[in-house]
């Protein structure tokens, strides 16, 4: 809710200083798929930001958490397609990291969702070499404990096992999302 607050508070700022908006609605929308507000109202907004985003980057970090509000709501078809347009954009941007992070990690979450683990290993298998070839640990961390979860909804525990450890070599003690996923999954 914090978070939330903030991003708006800086979307405010945003507007009123000229400055481009993509980071921050990317924030704000990013905000309200891991926070409280209920899935239509989050979802609502992300629609209003979308109306209003001037450039195609916003658009495609609105884009793909809006598909994981609408996976949330068990809309899975209108969720693919919105995170595939997110992700075409990304990759004609050429976002590699946005392409691999946020699109994985919501791809993940919708094939999850769904009842479909094998296609949400897919999914965050691709993030993670691309998030790995890339060195970038911290995200790797968390992508690594959802690709456990989707393997362990598998019934493959020891593999599953190996991308915990995985994450664990990368994950901040304080980073408390990386901590959470890799925890929740080991726990079981």
């Amino acid at each position: 809710a914090k978070w939330t607050e903030a991003a708006e508070r800086a979307l405010a700022h945003y507007r009123r200083a000229g400055w481009p908006t993509a980071a921050c609605v990317g924030e704000l929308a990013t905000s309200l798929y891991y926070g409280p507000v209920p899935v239509p109202e989050a979802a609502n907004r992300c629609r209003l930001l979308l109306a209003e985003v001037s450039d195609r980057g916003g658009e495609a970090r609105v884009l793909a958490w809006l598909a994981g509000l609408e996976a949330f709501a068990g809309r899975f078809d209108s969720a693919r397609s919105l995170v595939e347009r997110a992700s075409e954009i990304y990759d004609d941007l050429g976002y590699r990291i946005e392409l691999a992070s946020a699109r994985g990690a919501v791809l993940g979450e919708i094939e999850l969702l769904a009842g479909r683990p094998e296609l949400a290993q897919e999914a965050l298998r691709t993030c993670c070499d691309v998030l790995s070839e890339m060195q970038m640990g911290v995200l790797l961390a968390s992508r690594a404990s959802e690709l456990a979860e989707a393997i362990y909804r598998q019934g493959r525990y020891d593999e599953a096992a190996g991308w915990l450890e995985l994450a664990d070599e990368h994950a901040g003690a304080d980073d408390v999302g990386a901590q959470f996923l890799r925890r929740t999954v080991e726990a079981k």
